[in-house]
């Protein structure tokens, strides 16, 4: 009796990492839905940010954010969207977090360098020019915000 309970209870253990280790195919088809979504979302945000529709374009990357909230190009093209409605210290806050995610992301970088330059900063900006120019020196907008500082 006794060992047929440690049988059944071992048999019981192995069931239960095996059941463990899988995925289960609903919520990886969920996640990949999620995942789509988001995608779809940038897109549309994309769109309207094309067509300076900024408020749109925001809560468009907000949804695809929740989702994708490691994505530096989502929060580069969140702090782009700011900027263009004049909110510089949200535009601030995105560019910032596109760097703390990738920091040899030149875009961000380079925009955080417009800010310092719109806001008349302007040995913070080259800073951040050649920091950018550092990681992409090909980049013609930078050259240019550069010469302008």
């Amino acid at each position: 009796m006794r060992r047929l309970v440690m049988m059944l209870a071992a048999m019981s253990l192995l069931m239960g990492a095996v059941a463990y280790g899988k995925t289960n195919p609903a919520s990886a088809a969920a996640k990949k839905d999620k995942l789509e979504a988001a995608r779809v979302a940038e897109e549309k945000g994309d769109l309207d940010r094309l067509h300076k529709d900024y408020e749109s374009a925001i809560s468009h990357y907000e949804s695809a954010l929740k989702v994708n909230t490691k994505s530096a190009v989502l929060y580069n093209k969140m702090g782009i969207a700011e900027l263009q409605l004049k909110e510089r210290a949200l535009a601030r806050k995105y560019f910032g977090r596109a760097i703390k995610l990738n920091p040899q992301f030149f875009a961000p970088i380079n925009n955080m360098g417009v800010l310092d330059l719109l806001d008349r900063r302007y040995r913070s900006s080259i800073n951040f020019f050649k920091q950018a120019l550092a990681l992409d020196e090909t980049n013609a907008h930078t050259h240019l915000n550069l010469a302008e500082s």
